[in-house]
């Protein structure tokens, strides 16, 4: 008897050092427990169980975790769940952290209403809604960290929580009247709506950072094409303006309408015996539109005079007595003459009075020049130069015999200079 009484005693003095685990299911899969470290863990997988009938009656209907409210001091949501429903974690004051999964999509009514312990949150990636008094009442809330997504934040969503005085809202982000009077909007030049929503509900409005802009060259407009004025875009929200400010903001460039055909006059051109003419025209100088159309007058005739023979110059062609253009000077009758210096020339010295006999009989030459001062040519003194073209004579000379050029070419010309010609 005295030994089963001192284990008995032994027993009670024993200090209880845990509390008993709690568990229980808050959905046909989804499960619910509260760790050691105080704090409750979903897991499992959705859906939940509704723990509400009405959310204006009902707004604080009894969930399986509220006997042990006092010993929560966290909520932990496992990954697979989509949505948190209305009112699922409201009155929960002492939790003062809450950590959500990213395949969170909607934060519904009430979620979180009147968890005056919650200190901050971050939002995750994957939320597309935060419903109507999902952090009302969140009196500690002093950070909400919110996701670079497109987000929208129904109206009273984060009433009556006075430590939140500012909130960063990314250019994703969309709000209501979410929050209390006075807090301040951090949001950059891009997100415009957040400054117009600010000034409306009468939150303050801070700029975190302005426009990246990037400057449009205008396009003059033309005849064939619109143009459109210089603009600005900015290379983060792609928003267009018509200043470099970003203070007109536009949907996009003004566009110039065509202009009318820049007109010029191609002015007649008379006809000649070497180039057609033209009537005068009327065409766009920048698309080549034509008004009036050139007209093609054809090339006149030449005008045939007498020419006599043309010696051939050092580079000026000759030719023989015939008829040229007396506009454009072009040979019509007669032969031409090359150039000398087209042609193997005999030049004479200046200082030879007289050319004997047979002196340049049958040498290779196309062209003979005598010097002025030469007073007579030999017999056969250039017989037999076949390819002789053409030979001046001066009018120093008085003695050439015909046999003096005998057996060259029958087309060689001699030209007997007139008494006033220098042949030199």
């Amino acid at each position: 008897m005295k030994k089963l009484f001192f284990l008995l005693l032994t027993l009670l003095l024993i200090p209880i050092s845990c509390s008993a685990a709690v568990y229980g299911k808050c959905g046909d899969s989804a499960k619910w427990t509260i760790t050691d470290a105080g704090t409750l863990l979903i897991y499992g997988a959705p859906p939940f169980y509704p723990y509400f009938t009405d959310w204006d009656d009902e707004r604080f209907s009894t969930h399986p975790w509220d006997p042990y409210q006092d010993r929560i001091t966290g909520i932990t949501v496992r990954d697979g769940f989509s949505a948190i429903p209305p009112y699922f974690f409201s009155g929960l004051q002492n939790a003062a952290r809450v950590s959500l999964p990213d395949s969170i999509q909607f934060i519904g009514y009430g979620s979180f209403e009147g968890c005056s312990g919650l200190a901050s949150v971050v939002i995750p990636q994957g939320v597309t809604n935060i419903d109507m008094l999902a952090f009302s009442g969140c009196a500690s809330l002093a950070s909400v960290t919110l996701p670079d997504s497109k987000v929208f934040i129904q109206s009273q969503a984060f009433e009556a929580c006075p430590s939140l005085r500012s909130i960063t809202i990314p250019n994703t982000v969309g709000f209501d009247q979410s929050f209390d009077p006075g807090i301040t909007i951090l949001s950059s030049a891009c997100h415009p709506s957040a400054k117009e929503k600010s000034l409306l509900y009468g939150y303050s409005w801070q700029m975190t950072s302005p426009h990246a802009l990037l400057f449009h060259e205008g396009l003059a407009a033309t005849c064939v094409q619109e143009g459109y004025d210089p603009y600005w875009e900015c290379a983060l929200c792609r928003a267009l303006f018509s200043d470099a400010a970003a203070e007109h903001r536009i949907d996009a460039p003004v566009i110039l309408p065509v202009t009318k055909h820049a007109y010029q006059i191609s002015p007649a051109v008379d006809a000649t015996c070497t180039a057609e003419g033209h009537t005068m025209g009327i065409f766009c100088g920048i698309c080549g539109d034509v008004l009036v159309a050139e007209t093609v007058i054809p090339m006149t005739a030449h005008t045939a005079v007498d020419s006599p023979l043309v010696p051939p110059a050092e580079t000026v062609p000759g030719h023989t007595a015939g008829k040229v253009c007396s506009v454009c000077g072009k040979l019509l009758e007669g032969e031409p003459i090359p150039a000398l210096c087209d042609l193997d020339v005999l030049r004479l010295p200046a200082s030879a009075r007289q050319i004997e006999a047979y002196a340049f009989a049958g040498i290779d030459c196309q062209a003979v020049l005598i010097p002025s001062g030469c007073e007579s040519i030999g017999e056969y003194a250039f017989a037999g130069c076949e390819n002789l073209q053409y030979a001046l004579i001066p009018a120093s000379v008085t003695s050439c015999p015909a046999t003096a050029f005998d057996g060259c070419a029958p087309d060689a010309v001699l030209y007997f200079a007139p008494a006033d010609t220098d042949p030199d």
